[in-house]
């Protein structure tokens, strides 16, 4: 049997000699090596937490409080979703007979998805109240606030106030008006004092017309202005109420004013009929046994 025989290098006794002879100061070497470290990483971690809690905590407090707040500022959604104040006009003093008037006062509503369902409105003279009503205004619609025979020694300082609205939501106001708006006039025909005096010559002016309800619903108020212009301005104003105007019916209208008017250019008629209220809608049961 042969015996194997492994030459060793000399530098790998010297490295085992070193190792062997150094070996104990090596492991407090590493020993030391290892709680410096320990220490260092230590006192980091404190000094960072410190760092934290007391240099960036108010920061770092702002930014978790923010993690909790709304991100949508609702009042400023609420203020550019809410309707548009209405636009009021002049207010104009017709008449005088016997120191009575007619108040006349355009009013406007420029929103397109709200409704002024119901305004009240007054007519005052200084702190007093000459006259309160209440009328409806469609989106983008313009309607005439009226008070007829008001007497006021102030003719000069009356004012119109608006109340109150009661406003309503319509997001398709074209699509809810089909056929609820459905109203026509025809035949209309304006005779002014010069042609018609009455008995005892009484200055007359009147106005005739047929209201045509062209559309599937009945009402039991349809209420109608009647303006008249000289030019651009407003020189007459009355009012009339029609009770029950049926689906499919054409009635006659006449109103009159029983005083001196200047000459008349045109005539318009404004429906004042509060079509978002259901009351307001005959019932067909009611129809059929009336």
């Amino acid at each position: 049997m042969e015996d194997s025989y492994h030459p060793v290098n000399n530098w790998r006794l010297k490295l085992g000699y070193w190792y062997v002879s150094h070996k104990l100061v090596l492991k407090k070497t590493l020993a030391g090596f290892l709680i410096v470290f320990s220490a260092v990483t230590f006192s980091y971690s404190i000094f960072y937490g410190i760092l934290l809690l007391v240099v960036q905590g108010e920061s770092s407090r702002q930014v978790t409080s923010g993690l909790t707040q709304d991100l949508i500022n609702y009042e400023a959604v609420r203020q550019r979703n809410k309707p548009i104040e209405l636009r009021v006009g002049n207010v104009q003093v017709l008449g005088g007979e016997r120191g009575r008037y007619d108040l006349v006062a355009e009013v406007t509503n420029l929103n397109e998805q709200w409704a002024a369902r119901k305004v009240t409105y007054q007519y005052m003279s200084g702190e007093q109240i000459l006259s309160e009503a209440n009328t409806v205004i469609y989106p983008r619609g313009t309607q005439i606030l009226t008070s007829f025979g008001v007497a006021t020694s102030a003719a000069g300082q009356v004012s119109l106030e608006i109340k109150s609205i009661e406003w309503q939501r319509i997001l398709d106001f074209d699509e809810f008006s089909q056929g609820r708006t459905d109203i026509n006039i025809t035949d209309l025909e304006h005779t002014n004092s010069r042609q018609a005096v009455v008995k005892g010559k009484i200055p007359n002016s009147k106005v005739t017309f047929t209201v045509n309800n062209d559309g599937p619903y009945s009402f039991w108020q349809a209420g109608f202005n009647v303006v008249l212009l000289r030019g651009n301005q407003i020189v007459g104003a009355n009012y009339i109420m029609l009770e029950q105007l049926e689906t499919g019916e054409a009635r006659s209208a006449e109103v009159n004013w029983f005083e001196a008017l200047p000459s008349i250019t045109d005539v318009q008629i404004i429906p004042e009929i509060d079509i978002f209220d259901q009351e307001n809608y005959l019932d067909l049961e009611l129809r059929e046994e009336g």
